[in-house]
């Protein structure tokens, strides 16, 4: 009798059941599935927080060295912030004016659709935004997502004048049958905190259309912006335009004072431009000025 209470003991002792062993895996899956997305978020965050840093540290660097050159185009101030971001970080690359190597998560920051603003006599930097980690309150979240879907858009169809209309209709269609807003924090900045009453017949919101063009040989594009929120041209009229971060709103005016739309409509046979200067003058000869 003693030997076969021994031997039972010995048995019990000699490691876990099959039940007890699933028992401790589904408790281990439970605790993993809780754990890792939390610590995926975290690792996530961590990297946000270090981009947010690394995009303060770029505003730092290029007010330094701005106070000495005191740039007053945006033309002088992008070279210098391009400078300040390879100066302080020796690891970055910039080709066409696009830094890599600074974001922890392989964000890249468009230098040309950083926010300048003119004050005290000279260019100042107000936002670097990163193609990954977009500011709460970055000043172009909606167009940020426009130039995405024409991107795509625009490697789809490629650029012949007589698609133009094609490419509005599948851009208002790859954003379920709607346009883009005009984010309102740069309606403010374009036309003053009372914009709505400062545009003809007074619009709710605006909506931006890419309108497809060539500068140098190369398939590229611009936004306007006008009330229309429909897959149409929009009858090529805008109150504001958009060129790498750059905006020009219409000098036209309604017959009460208010701003009117100005056409984008380019000649017969496509718009075609040997360099981006030529695109930014033909913009100034329609009737649109440079929003400083």
């Amino acid at each position: 009798m003693q030997n076969k209470q021994e031997n039972k003991i010995q048995n019990n002792s000699n490691g876990f059941t099959l039940i007890e062993l699933i028992i401790v895996l589904v408790i281990l899956a439970i605790l993993a599935a809780f754990t890792i997305p939390a610590m995926l978020g975290f690792v996530g965050n961590s990297k946000e927080k270090l981009c947010e840093s690394a995009r303060s540290d770029c505003l730092r660097y290029y007010q330094t060295q701005a106070t000495e050159k005191l740039p007053i185009t945006r033309e002088e101030a992008i070279p210098i912030l391009a400078k300040a971001i390879q100066n302080s970080y020796g690891d970055a690359t910039i080709e066409n004016n696009v830094a890599k190597g600074v974001c922890p998560a392989g964000g890249e920051y468009n230098l040309a659709e950083c926010r300048f603003e003119f004050e005290n006599g000279y260019y100042r930097l107000k936002e670097v935004p990163c193609s990954v980690h977009h500011d709460k309150n970055s000043s172009r979240p909606n167009l940020d997502k426009t130039k995405s879907l024409a991107d795509k858009l625009l490697e789809a169809l490629g650029l012949k004048p007589s698609e133009q209309e094609k490419f509005i209709s599948e851009f208002y269609k790859e954003n379920n049958n709607t346009l883009l807003s005009v984010d309102e924090i740069d309606l403010k900045a374009i036309f003053g905190e009372d914009w709505q009453e400062k545009l003809y017949k007074n619009p709710s919101e605006l909506y931006w259309r890419p309108l497809t063009v060539e500068v140098g040989g190369k398939p590229t594009y611009i936004n306007f912006a006008n009330d229309k929120n429909d897959g149409t041209k929009g009858n090529w009229a805008a109150y504001i335009v958009e060129v790498n971060g750059v905006y020009y709103r219409s000098t036209q005016k309604s017959w009460n004072g208010q701003a009117a739309t100005t056409s984008v409509a380019g000649p017969s046979g496509g718009t075609r431009f040997n360099h981006e200067d030529e695109l930014n003058k033909w913009l100034l000869e329609k009737g649109f000025e440079k929003v400083e």
